[in-house]
């Protein structure tokens, strides 16, 4: 009896236990009959192959261009293509953008589904300049590891930041700028000591307000425009919430130096990570609680499992949805939280026990997330509590402080560059 005159269904069977993706693949190759029976066995579980951007606006033709023109949303051959191509593919590192000194640097990738441009935008900050680039830009920019050694220094020096900037604000008298935050058309700031809050009309940055914060440093800062609401922490303590339109704010005293900020996706929450220093409620340190932005009051506190060290803060702080949220920080996991039941579903630890400064999560499975040191990016599905692929995005010892990702490249922020891995070198 040969393979193919088994019934589909045990063939099925046979694929779902003992094959992996690659054989898969590899077992496709043999006849028409088995190509078509494994790529729709491969489609219809296609969920099982983590990617990890949360709402990539673009899809490819048959020619491998891509354009938000051709889809919305991921469709099964592009998930599938991505999903090899993080886990296998040889990759392209460049700096893209270097900096004259060490920086602290911020990176977001837009979500153009909502703006009316015909790319997809990058920006960061850079002293006290905000940068908006395009990512086709920065994708067809030459890398610098390709060029001769004696040639690179040059390229570095000269070339390097002389890719075309869209647009860009410089905030000269304000300060280095810490944080900021883009959606849709507004933008805003911190600084050290104030906010600064932009419009994008008639196509240049146009600055609606602004405000100063005299009795501490703005750690965090976040918007949201369901409610035009500005959330922003500070290392005293206090939680500010405020209106877009008048700039009036209340406080919430947290009593913990506030690192990370973060508004839920239907703006009625905010979640707060602290340096979990302070003893909470005269107990033990709790580094993370969820704020009800209508009364201005605590909800609910998220503790870890085991004993909570003092000084465990959070340094990477998000929501996967409105009822999931996710922190890492120097206790060297990464952990996920369900709101409804008040406890930790998962805890993904980094192997090489380093402090987690940046993650970057995604409904799909992906995730990545960027240590303190050594550069070091590591690539995990979500199911398994594994890392799928690490990579070394330089060669000194900077910690990873911002991520961003498309399903087929990461944009990471260390100290003294942007750096792009581009999976689209095969």
């Amino acid at each position: 009896m040969i393979l193919t005159d088994l019934p589909n269904d045990i063939l099925i069977l046979i694929f779902s236990k003992y094959l992996s993706l690659e054989d898969l693949l590899s077992a496709s190759q043999c006849c028409q009959y088995l190509r078509n029976l494994i790529f729709q066995f491969i489609i219809n579980n296609i969920i099982k192959y983590p990617v990890l951007d949360f709402n990539y606006p673009f899809g490819y033709n048959e020619h491998g261009k891509y354009s938000k023109h051709y889809s919305v949303d991921y469709d099964s051959y592009y998930r599938l293509k991505s999903y090899l191509t993080l886990k296998n593919s040889r990759i392209s590192n460049k700096t893209i953008y270097s900096f004259r000194e060490k920086m602290f640097p911020t990176l977001q990738i837009g979500d153009e589904t909502a703006d009316s441009h015909d790319f997809r935008s990058v920006y960061f900050t850079d002293d006290n300049q905000f940068l908006w680039l395009n990512l086709d830009d920065i994708f067809n920019l030459d890398s610098v590891d390709n060029l001769d050694k004696n040639k690179k220094l040059n390229r570095r020096k000269n070339n390097l930041n002389k890719i075309k900037i869209v647009d860009k604000i410089e905030t000269v008298g304000y300060g280095d700028i810490r944080k900021f935050k883009k959606k849709d058309n507004y933008l805003i700031f911190s600084f050290d000591k104030g906010l600064n809050l932009y419009s994008f009309e008639n196509d240049k940055f146009n600055m609606i307000d602004e405000m100063t914060e005299k009795n501490s440093r703005i750690n965090c800062v976040d918007m949201g425009l369901k409610y035009n609401r500005i959330v922003y922490g500070c290392t005293n303590g206090f939680l500010k919430i405020g209106s877009m339109t008048n700039f009036d704010f209340s406080e919430v005293n947290v009593k913990d130096r506030i690192i990370r900020c973060s508004l839920s996706p239907c703006e009625k929450d905010l979640a707060v990570g602290t340096a979990g220093i302070f003893p909470y409620k005269n107990s033990e340190p709790c580094s993370m609680r969820i704020y009800d932005l209508f009364h201005l009051r605590e909800r609910q506190n998220l503790k870890n499992p085991g004993r909570i060290k003092i000084g465990a803060g959070v340094l990477a702080l998000s929501y996967i949805d409105d009822q999931t949220i996710m922190s890492a920080g120097y206790d060297t996991f990464i952990r996920i939280f369900d709101l409804r039941s008040n406890r930790c579903v998962q805890s993904l630890e980094e192997p090489e026990d380093m402090s987690i400064y940046s993650v970057c999560c995604s409904k799909y499975y992906g995730l990545i997330s960027g240590n303190d040191r050594q550069s070091i990016i590591r690539y995990w599905d979500r199911r398994v509590n594994k890392v799928i692929r690490s990579f070394q995005a330089s060669s000194s010892n900077s910690s990873v402080y911002s991520l961003a990702c498309t399903p087929d490249s990461i944009l990471a922020g260390l100290d003294r560059s942007i750096q792009l891995i581009d999976f689209r070198f095969n």
